[in-house]
């Protein structure tokens, strides 16, 4: 027996809609994930979705949670940073090259991140949407700042392992990315 969308009976359905039922053609579905909706029940889902704000989170909270580092991040609401930030703090406590200035920043940042990423979310910033803060911006120098230290520290670029090097440019990197994703 060959199923036939409920929209257009002369076409074969080949999925069926997640929330009401129908069966669907492939010119009726809407795949949201790997879930299949109709046209109707997808946009109720979708005005649902927008009309309830993320719940505001305490960015003081957040920092205090951050004293384990990545806790802060998953309490306001981005749990592969908190998972990121984690991994990083146990990766690189016993890094070879890791400095106790570098450690100190570190450790701050992932204050200071969950704060702001709390902050945003509580004042209402959709992802992607928050204004750049000039506190945002000199974190950023800082710990650029606080890399550039590690490296002189241990001999400068020529003078450390091609082995350390890497790390330091994937945690530079990690900053960028952090200062660009934060808004």
């Amino acid at each position: 027996m060959t199923l036939v969308c409920a929209s257009h009976p002369s076409v074969e359905a080949i999925a069926r809609c997640v929330t009401c039922g129908l069966h669907l053609c492939a010119g009726c579905r809407t795949l949201d994930g790997v879930r299949n909706f109709c046209q109707r029940c997808h946009a109720e889902l979708r005005s649902v979705a927008a009309a309830v704000p993320a719940a505001p989170r305490s960015p003081w909270l957040a920092a205090f949670l951050s004293l384990m580092p990545g806790l802060g991040q998953a309490y306001a609401g981005r749990w592969l940073r908190g998972a990121l930030f984690f991994a990083s703090a146990v990766l690189l406590r016993h890094a070879p090259w890791m400095t106790p200035l570098l450690g100190a920043f570190l450790f701050v940042f992932s204050l200071f991140d969950a704060y702001r990423l709390a902050q945003n979310r509580s004042d209402g910033h959709a992802r992607g949407k928050a204004p750049i803060r000039a506190d945002d911006t000199l974190f950023l120098i800082v710990g650029l700042g606080c890399i550039a230290a590690t490296v002189f520290e241990r001999g400068g670029f020529l003078a450390l392992p091609g082995r350390a090097l890497a790390p330091l440019a994937l945690l530079a990197t990690s900053l960028l990315v952090a200062h660009e994703t934060r808004r």
